[in-house]
């Protein structure tokens, strides 16, 4: 019996071993990046990016103007990539607001879509930030672009 309990234990210890060193040999994954289009404004036009695999990827909000409580269609268009669109969090830059995140559905080959409910806050003229994560293979990219919402 005592000789079951030993062969237990040092199966314990080999498994364990066995995965702390599957771990160890993983690259950690960083988010790297993507330039931020040019004078962009989500408000008003969708916004292209450049990725670093030579493909091209499309973020878009409608309709347009962005109504405030209502729902907001969120699409990104990927060609000639194999990147998928993870998630995508907006954030107020000039008024802390609670946690907006956009999950993607694929509903053709490389488009997603998601949808959102823009808050009405204080501010008449709000600011905010769309932070895409974007996922290629093992790689992480991020792109950030700006738009604005105004309260009637």
């Amino acid at each position: 019996m005592r000789a079951l309990g030993w062969a237990i234990l040092f199966g314990v210890l080999v498994a364990l071993g066995y995965l702390g060193a599957r771990y160890l040999a993983t690259p950690a994954r960083t988010t790297v990046p993507i330039e931020v289009a040019s004078g962009c404004d989500l408000s008003e036009e969708g916004c292209i990016h450049e990725l670093p695999d030579g493909g091209t990827m499309v973020l878009e909000l409608r309709p347009r103007p962005i109504p405030l409580m209502t729902s907001v269609d969120v699409e990104v268009r990927v060609t000639g990539s194999e990147t998928v669109p993870l998630r995508l969090d907006i954030t107020g830059l000039n008024m802390r607001m609670a946690p907006n995140v956009v999950t993607f559905s694929s509903v053709a080959k490389g488009v997603w879509r998601g949808e959102t409910i823009f808050p009405v806050c204080s501010q008449r003229r709000m600011h905010w930030q769309a932070a895409l994560t974007l996922r290629n293979g093992r790689q992480l990219w991020l792109v950030k672009d700006e738009f604005y919402t105004t309260r009637p």
